[in-house]
């Protein structure tokens, strides 16, 4: 007998409400809705059940309205209820456990979420009009007014445990969430929309479009609390069947995005891949709808049904179903690439969303990322700079400024590797780049391209097969090569590649050779008859900037501009080079030396006659090198000629043909090129300096850097000069000196700038001073101290403005003998103690501020001698106990021997408060126990700076006597010297312990000094070696 619906409602509620009973009488009332509570912790997850309840009843559009009081959700799905489906949602489902899988089209436990926020769930659809109390008991109830195709849920916010402003507050979050993945992979339901009480309405819509055999769809969303914002989101999904599932299927799918940021809708009649490109989205998981626990670390959306907990926010990793799951999602991902393939979209932007091996995937979805790995590597799915696709086997990348120059074939040629091809482009270090290195992808960049055209080109290994290669290609194609192999060098810092016997130069034959000899092209008059030159249409069609980079390219390359240069060089070595006997006229010598004036005069090149005889001598017999002539009348009056007429060996030159006095421009050239015209006082090292004893005291073992002063000044053979006693030379040497810069007069030497500069009397100054060299009127030659400048004959000039004479102490017997200098000589001894010559020394050390400071120094300290401080020992033996009892309280030191021995200990002592209160004077002066001087400075406390320094490493005990109190300068003298050294450091403490007396003598080098102590600081020390012995260190 058929049974009505209002008797199918009634018949069902009496048998619940029996059972109910039951339950009743057992407590279980409380603990099913306690168990409900836990299955489904997440605010108002009821929401995508009814979605999901409506996608299986083919519903396509759904609303949901929102009041403060109740919460209505309508659908037009084509199925009704049905009397199971009464018992269905009002039952329990076939278990309750939270970890089974999903029952896709099942009523179930997963509906009990709603009785979180009504007790009275009301449903009408079709002859169904029922509310559901107590979770399980339904009852007829009156009907309503609603459209007779539509199914109507009504939920009144009337569960005693949650208040009806928190149940509005908690729905109104889940739609405030509403996004595209609510929709994305429901294959019924096209819209979602919702109303909330005092808002505009909200709406998620999907379009599914034929274009892309279907895969593409567009989701639009409206949020009412973003003031009406309309976003539209694209994807491709792909869906395919999970075997052994009837219909149930599994889905992936890619976001796309419009190419040009301003553009919104697609353009009719254009292809997509025109139009838009894949990107990254945030890769979740869907069971139908976004599992919110789950992340995949996948840039690409993926759905299934899963087998997980009730709430569906996560799945079970080691489920093997789901395992299963996911091994047909990685094989739907690689027939989705060739999907991708057929519509042109497989292409950079693709590449950038597929997984890759730094992403942070969790193991259960290592599959995708492997197979997708897989396929790459081995299917022709990666897109090429050519437009096809190849294998990541077959494939090489770098930087598009390569690609658009060498082809594959020429890649494949400069490399010796058999087809390979340009990767498509991608960003250096994009996720694109990564994931090609992640498939082996080998790169072929600027560093390659130097290391494979060196290792093919160099003149060793070139073959005439690699040369035929360049020389057939354009020269539009080579210009490229060229610019591309100067930006390859640059880019790489390896100019050093770029050698003259790289066989890559395409010269104006047109073969490929090497770059020795070979010249730019000549232009004008210059022209390059007999050379080789680079092909003369290299430089034609390019920029002012690429000219000037491929210019630099071959100047590196060693190619060299045929000018005047060339011509001046081959005058040189076709005239005046020791292999060629060529006769020269005088007429052609002279236009040679003119065209050297003006082509030096004009480059200021001079050099380049290094080792070419281009001077005639005096007797137009030979040819003379620069260093063998000299200038003099009748060519320029410099007066060096009576120099080499004495013919002295070691400096022979010889003097020019007369015939260059008319030629303009002569004298300033030859003296250029380096013939004599002048005699020269050269500049020197102090090494042969007959005062460098002086320079040298003190400064021995020291170390010279590169701030040292090394420098004298002599004449070459100055000494047999003067011996010639020719008043000639001696005017010569008189001008000379005269005229020379002060700093002449002075030898200089210093090992670094930590040390004062010292001075003495240059070679020069002293050979003058010595020798008898000087002529009077009688001429007869004099020493400059016996000579009086009345004496002097009318052609040397007295002039003593830098100095020099002073120096050479001219005329000083002169001196000596007048009575200003017998007065002068009296005051010194009477007034001051001092002789004349110390008084002169004085005034010199003004000239030289550090010197003189430091001498001044050094007399205020012996006026005033700084006061040591004294700390007597009254009771020796009294106070020998004292210490000796509180050595043995004292805290140990301890020490970790690791390579070496390491203090571990922390000091419990204040070795610097007790080394400030013992080195004390009574002007409240801290001293040095080592320069026994003030400490140098005071902090910014105003105290003292000082150094407390351990005497030795490896004391026993911790003991303030155990340390010294040094300035800085002599911490670090005493550290370097005698702490380091353990024999000294071994010798100092031996010599605290044996020697009497409190101080104690020390050599640092070459340097000594002496350790002073205040008597109780030696005495409480002596005490401490006695009872510890010597530390180890």
């Amino acid at each position: 007998m058929t049974r009505t619906p209002r008797e199918v409602i009634s018949q069902i509620g009496e048998m619940r409400s029996e059972w109910l009973e039951l339950t009743r009488k057992n407590n279980f009332e409380a603990g099913l809705r306690g168990l409900l509570s836990e299955l489904y912790p997440d605010e108002a997850h009821f929401v995508y059940e009814l979605l999901q309840n409506a996608e299986d009843a083919e519903a396509t559009q759904v609303s949901f309205e929102l009041s403060k009081t109740e919460l209505r959700f309508s659908h037009n799905g084509r199925r009704m209820f049905t009397e199971r489906d009464v018992e269905s949602i009002t039952g329990i489902g076939e278990s309750t456990k939270k970890d089974d899988v999903n029952k896709v089209g099942k009523f179930g436990i997963g509906f009990k979420a709603v009785f979180a926020y009504s007790d009275t769930p009301q449903i009408y659809s079709g002859d169904y009009e029922f509310q559901i109390e107590h979770l399980f008991c339904p009852s007829s109830v009156p009907s309503v007014k609603k459209e007779d195709e539509t199914t109507l849920f009504i939920f009144p916010f009337n569960n005693s445990s949650k208040p009806a402003a928190q149940c509005y507050q908690e729905v109104m979050s889940v739609f405030e969430r509403m996004d595209h993945t609510a929709i994305l992979f429901l294959n019924n339901i096209k819209s979602i929309e919702w109303k909330i009480q005092g808002q505009a309405p909200g709406l998620v819509m999907r379009d599914d479009m034929s274009a892309l055999d279907g895969s593409l769809c567009q989701i639009s969303i409206v949020h009412p609390s973003s003031a009406q914002l309309e976003e539209d989101v694209w994807f491709l999904k792909y869906q395919a069947p999970l075997e052994g599932h009837g219909n149930l299927m599994c889905g992936i799918a890619l976001q796309l995005g419009f190419k040009k940021n301003d553009q919104r809708e697609l353009k009719k009649g254009t292809p997509i891949d025109e139009q838009m490109k894949v990107v990254e989205a945030d890769g979740r998981l869907c069971i139908f709808f976004p599992a919110d626990k789950e992340s995949t670390g996948l840039k690409f959306y993926i759905n299934g049904p899963f087998a997980s907990a009730i709430d569906r926010a996560s799945v079970k990793h080691d489920h093997e179903d789901n395992r299963k799951i996911m091994r047909t999602l990685s094989e739907l991902v690689v027939s989705g690439l060739f999907e991708l393939k057929k519509h042109k979209l497989l292409n950079s932007d693709l590449l950038a969303v597929l997984p890759i091996n730094e992403d942070t995937l969790p193991k259960f979805y290592e599959p995708i990322r492997a197979r997708v790995h897989e396929a790459l590597s081995k299917e022709a799915l990666i897109l090429t700079r050519s437009n096809s696709y190849s294998p990541a086997v077959e494939l090489v990348k770098g930087p598009k400024a390569l690609s658009d120059v060498f082809s594959d074939d020429d890649v494949s040629f400069l490399s010796s590797k058999i087809s390979k091809k340009w990767a498509v482009g991608v960003l250096q270090n994009s996720r694109a780049d990564k994931l090609l290195s992640d498939l082996k992808v080998s790169t072929w960049g600027y560093s390659e391209v130097l290391d494979d055209i060196h290792s093919k080109y160099w003149f060793f290994n070139a073959k005439k097969v690699d040369t035929d290669w360049l020389a057939a290609k354009s020269l539009p194609w080579l210009r490229k090569f060229y610019l591309t192999l100067y930006s390859a060098a640059k880019r790489t810092d390896s100019e050093s590649k770029l050698s003259s016997h790289l066989t890559i130069c395409y010269t104006n034959e047109r073969t490929v050779t090497r770059f020795d000899g070979v010249y730019f092209p000549a232009s004008g008059k210059n022209k390059a008859y007999g050379y080789t030159t680079l092909h003369h249409d290299l430089f034609r069609e390019l920029t002012k900037d690429e000219r000037t980079r491929m210019r630099s390219l071959f100047e590196k390359l060693g190619v060299s501009l045929f000018g005047e240069r060339e011509e001046i060089q081959n005058i040189l070595d076709s005239y005046y080079s020791e292999e060629v006997d060529e006769d020269i006229t005088r007429k052609q010598h002279s236009e040679h030396m003119s065209r050297f004036i003006d082509y030096s005069e004009k480059t200021k090149n001079y050099s380049i006659y290094k080792d070419y005889s281009i001077f005639l001598s005096g007797d137009a017999e030979s040819y003379l090198e620069a260093q063998h002539g000299f200038l003099d009348k009748p060519i320029k009056n410099t007066g060096i000629s009576c120099i080499y007429d004495n013919a002295i060996p070691s400096n022979a030159r010889y003097p020019l043909w007369s015939g260059y006095a008319k030629v303009a421009g002569f004298n300033n050239f030859a003296i250029a090129v380096g013939v004599a015209s002048s005699l020269e006082i050269v500049k020197s090292s102090v090494w042969r300096n007959p005062k460098r004893s002086t320079l040298f005291e003190g400064m021995s073992g020291s170390r010279e850097t590169h701030t040292r002063t090394n420098e004298d000044y002599t004449i070459t053979d100055l000494e047999s000069l003067l011996d010639k006693r020719d008043p000639k030379i001696a005017k010569l040497i008189w001008d000379t000196v005269r005229q020379a810069d002060p700093r002449v007069l002075k030898a200089r030497y210093r090992p670094n700038q930590q040390y004062t500069m010292r001075t003495v009397s240059s070679t020069l100054i002293q050979m003058l001073t010595t020798a008898a060299w000087i002529p009077d009127k009688s001429n007869n030659f004099k020493k400059a101290q016996d000579i009086r400048k009345s004496d002097l004959t009318s052609d040397l000039e007295y002039d003593d403005r830098n100095g020099w004479l002073t120096a050479i102490g001219f005329a000083e017997k002169e001196k000596k003998a007048t009575a200003d200098y017998q007065l002068k000589k009296d005051t010194a001894e009477k007034v001051f103690g001092l002789s004349l010559s110390d008084i002169e020394l004085l005034k010199e050390l003004k000239n030289s501020p550090d010197e003189y400071n430091k001498v001044k120094r050094k007399v205020q300290e012996l006026s005033n001698p700084v006061e040591f401080p004294e700390r007597l020992v009254k009771n020796p033996e009294r106070r020998r106990t004292k210490v000796t009892s509180s050595v043995k309280d004292s805290k140990g030191v301890k020490y970790a021997t690791k390579d070496r021995s390491v203090r571990e200990s922390q000091t419990s002592i204040e070795p610097d408060a007790w080394l400030r209160e013992t080195y004390r004077n009574s002007k409240n002066q801290l001293i040095c126990q080592l320069c026994h001087d003030v400490m140098p400075f005071k902090k910014r406390d105003g105290e003292y700076y000082m150094e407390a320094v351990e005497i030795a490493s490896g004391f026993k005990l911790e003991r303030e006597e155990q340390h010294l109190a040094l300035c800085p300068v002599c911490a670090a003298k005493y550290k370097e010297y005698i702490k380091r050294d353990s024999d000294a450091c071994r010798a100092f403490l031996e010599s605290i312990y044996s020697t009497e007396g409190s101080e104690i003598g020390l050599n640092f080098g070459r340097e000594k000094a002496s350790m002073k102590f205040v008597e109780s600081h030696i005495h409480d020390l002596r005490v401490l070696l006695d009872e510890t012995g010597l530390p180890d260190g």
